[in-house]
């Protein structure tokens, strides 16, 4: 389900270029799937179900992610971008385990992972609609000098 999810929002996306739009509604989908996990697991089919749709707002707007990065930051910005996403994929497990720990419950962790999943949404939906580049000052034409030869 989600390769779906990804080939079709990222292809409307692109026709549309509403990236940041795309990507928060995405990642809101995920943290809510998230959440409907953490409190059906007594019902497999309802959990499956929810952890797909999870699976599928975290992962489609990846592409998005580096797309709209790319506009809005230059040099090591996207190494430092790549960095705290690699961070994820180790701490989160972690906070999963020690809250189930604490808790005896899997709704804890999945919720702490689901807002950690629905902040990024909020800073896509803030993002100024021009990149960067568009902001800069341009430069100034070069006066043309009648004494110089073509």
């Amino acid at each position: 389900m989600s390769w779906v999810a990804l080939i079709l929002l990222n292809r409307h996306s692109d026709r549309t270029m509403k990236r940041r739009w795309h990507c928060a509604i995405a990642m809101v989908f995920g943290a809510a799937g998230l959440v409907v996990a953490g409190f059906t697991t007594g019902n497999l089919a309802l959990s499956l179900v929810a952890l797909s749709v999870a699976t599928a707002g975290i992962l489609a707007p990846n592409p998005l992610i580096w797309a709209i990065s790319t506009d809005y930051i230059r040099g090591s910005g996207a190494a430092v971008i790549n960095c705290v996403g690699l961070l994820g994929g180790f701490v989160s497990p972690m906070i999963i385990s020690s809250i189930k720990t604490m808790t005896n419950s899997m709704a804890g962790g999945l919720g702490a992972i689901a807002a950690v999943a629905f902040a990024p949404s909020t800073s896509a939906a803030q993002t100024r609609d021009e990149p960067f580049h568009d902001r800069l000052p341009r430069p100034m034409p070069r006066a043309v000098n009648e004494n110089e030869s073509m």
